[in-house]
């Protein structure tokens, strides 16, 4: 098996930091880059190196496990483990510690590996995830991890054809956010299933497939068991072809129905935080995410579900039943990251999303500023009042700029600069927002902003 281009570039900026003395690198690519191509690839360097190199894979689902075991095989390895965490810490605990040297880990983000950096503080440990931010703010990944490498963006993906596009959809069901209460930063389950479990929003999921998925296979992330079963029961009274998957069920009969869903066309599958990793089904042509979530990971890990590729499939739904593109600003699947930002000041993820409308006559979530419906071609005139979208979208700096404090005001426009950058806006409008943006700027710190200055700014930043 030969990695991709792409793969083969990750791989070798892992290695060379691996050279550079780092013993503690995440290595970040989009779901569907081919995480575990990666991975196999990289330990069959380092072994062509080091033949007698021992390594170990920790994983902490299933799929994972067999996932991962098959990609090493495709590369001729078969002399690495692939061990769960729980199993691992286990014989760590009654046999001490092993000698490895290095060990990877597999969705790094997640919590369950804590435990790993306390035995191997001097094993190199490579840490794979899509989405690199830690599962709880009290311990960010930087906290073990000393630097990050950070793969190929999900659009570069898409152009290239090595992932679907996607068309977003926001139906207002009704849900009331207000009413769900908070746990230690996320909403707490059983508040959200209470207002997720209302007749009208379990009816609102059938509804809002009706409209936009009706016949495509279709995958539904839903809050708790007890939710799962009252939306698939929903489908089942109208008729459809639905069945449920959650921790209850056996791994006999999890295999069953993960082979029944493939192998099925427009089939409804409702699942609960099972199918979030580690799944690859690449017929699924519909995502529907009934449930709301602060976790960007979490979010991205659940849509991507959608996002393989397969022949005669143009494009993937992704329907947001808990306001978590808009509301929660998690933004577009597709929407560019800051990784490297994320994981240097992990306290301040999802921030410069853009803002959004649904296209008048197919419904479709697009762009705010966009004129012409990517989907269904209809024409509609700029709605985009930049003064308004500064504001919304907190383009300028939260601190104020002090007056004569020149690296202050350089500091500060350069933030500016960045966040106008990973908005997914034409040319011509970056460069009006950016100029509104400097006029603002200037203005709040009470600085003189002269017309030459302001166009060397333009020139400079948005050429």
């Amino acid at each position: 098996m030969k990695p991709r281009d792409y793969q083969l570039k990750g791989v070798n900026s892992v290695i060379k930091k691996i050279s550079e003395g780092y013993k503690r690198i995440v290595f970040q690519l989009a779901t569907g880059g081919g995480k575990t191509v990666c991975m196999s690839y990289l330990i069959q360097r380092y072994l062509s190196k080091f033949t007698d190199g021992k390594i170990v894979i920790l994983v902490h689902r299933q799929e994972l496990q067999h996932q991962t075991l098959k990609a090493l095989s495709a590369f001729g390895v078969t002399n690495v483990k692939v061990v769960m965490i729980e199993s691992f810490m286990n014989q760590v605990k009654k046999n001490g510690v092993m000698p490895y040297d290095m060990v990877i880990i597999d969705e790094c983000h997640v919590g369950n590996f804590k435990k790993v950096f306390e035995h191997y503080e001097e094993t190199i440990i490579i840490g794979f995830s899509a989405t690199p931010i830690s599962a709880t703010k009290k311990h960010p990944l930087k906290a073990d991890y000393e630097t990050i490498v950070c793969g190929i963006e999900i659009n570069d993906l898409i152009a290239s054809g090595n992932l679907s596009p996607c068309i977003h959809y926001t139906p207002d069901t009704g849900m009331d956010k207000s009413l769900i209460k908070k746990t230690a930063g996320e909403y707490n389950m059983a508040s959200m299933a209470a207002e997720f479990s209302k007749p009208k929003l379990v009816d609102a999921v059938v509804d809002s497939y009706e409209k936009y998925s009706k016949g495509k296979k279709t995958l539904i992330f839903n809050t708790t068991i007890e939710h799962s079963i009252l939306v698939h029961n929903c489908f089942k009274d109208k008729g459809y072809n639905s069945r449920t998957l959650d921790s209850n069920f056996t791994d006999e009969a999890r295999k069953e129905v993960l082979q029944w869903f493939e192998d099925t066309e427009g089939a409804i599958l409702n699942n609960v935080s099972i199918l979030t990793a580690g799944f690859d089904c690449p017929s699924i042509e519909a995502v529907i995410f009934n449930r709301s979530t602060k976790s960007l990971p979490l979010w991205l890990q659940c849509c991507g579900r959608g996002a393989r590729i397969k022949e005669g499939k143009e494009y993937f739904l992704l329907i947001d039943l808990g306001d978590n593109i808009q509301g929660e600003g998690h933004g577009y699947w597709n929407q560019k990251h800051d990784w490297e930002m994320y994981f240097l000041h992990p306290d301040k993820p999802g921030e410069g999303v853009a803002p959004t409308k649904n296209c008048p006559e197919c419904d479709a979530l697009i762009h705010m500023a966009v004129t012409l419906c990517p989907y269904c071609k209809h024409e509609m005139p700029r709605e985009i009042v930049y003064s308004d979208m500064i504001l919304e979208l907190k383009i300028l700096p939260d601190k104020p700029v002090k007056k004569n404090s020149s690296p202050a005001l350089e500091s500060a426009v350069n933030e500016v600069v960045r966040k106008i950058d990973k908005l997914n806006i034409p040319h011509l409008d970056k460069r009006e927002l950016l100029r509104k943006s400097l006029v603002e700027l200037y203005d709040s710190a009470s600085w003189e902003l002269k017309p030459h200055l302001l166009k060397h700014l333009l020139n400079k930043y948005a050429a």
